[in-house]
């Protein structure tokens, strides 16, 4: 059973992981291991899950149909290649947060964990500034605007469409600056 109390120490530890390794296929396994602790079963930490996931409203319609569990290494495999290849590559700032803010929405909607997608999504957001920007990006207070915007956040998600097969990544723009909007 998980123990959401608990969940706060648990992004802490992945995010002090994070601050000191590489972002790469192998660490995102072992940063999900740290923020999962408290919400899924050891044996799934770290490890894509292996049946369907749909995201339900709070009254239970469907509000998101992820990507198939059949698809997932393969859909895992081209966003851990597109980040090592920009992860080498000289980038503008803007490109900087462009690229993180849409390795955050990617996560998202692939959606390969049972619980945590969120969480990691957003630790891969920052992960990934930190890489490029240094140390200082640590301190982009991101986390805390998509807290204090979280409805326009999910309705930003919502935008995309209902099943993974068919998002329409021409609406991400809204998702997207909501990074840059957090340094406001």
């Amino acid at each position: 059973m998980p123990d959401y109390t608990k969940k706060i120490d648990d992004l802490y530890s992945a995010y002090t992981f994070a601050k000191m390794n590489e972002l790469n296929k192998a660490n995102i396994g072992e940063a999900h291991k740290l923020l999962s602790q408290h919400l899924v079963a050891k044996h799934q930490q770290g490890k894509l899950r292996i049946q369907h996931m749909y995201v339900s409203t709070p009254d239970g319609k469907i509000e998101y149909v992820a990507a198939s569990p059949f698809d997932l290494e393969k859909e895992m495999e081209k966003l851990y290649t597109d980040m090592a290849f920009l992860l080498k590559q000289e980038l503008t700032l803007a490109e900087v947060f462009f690229y993180a803010a849409m390795i955050h929405l990617v996560f998202v909607k692939i959606h390969p964990w049972n619980d945590g997608n969120g969480r990691s999504g957003r630790l891969l957001e920052k992960w990934f500034l930190g890489q490029k920007l240094g140390e200082k990006a640590w301190f982009v207070a991101s986390e805390q605007h998509y807290y204090e915007q979280h409805q326009t956040y999910y309705n930003n998600l919502r935008l995309l469409g209902l099943e993974y097969e068919q998002l329409n990544y021409s609406k991400a723009l809204p998702f997207l600056l909501m990074l840059p909007n957090s340094l406001k």
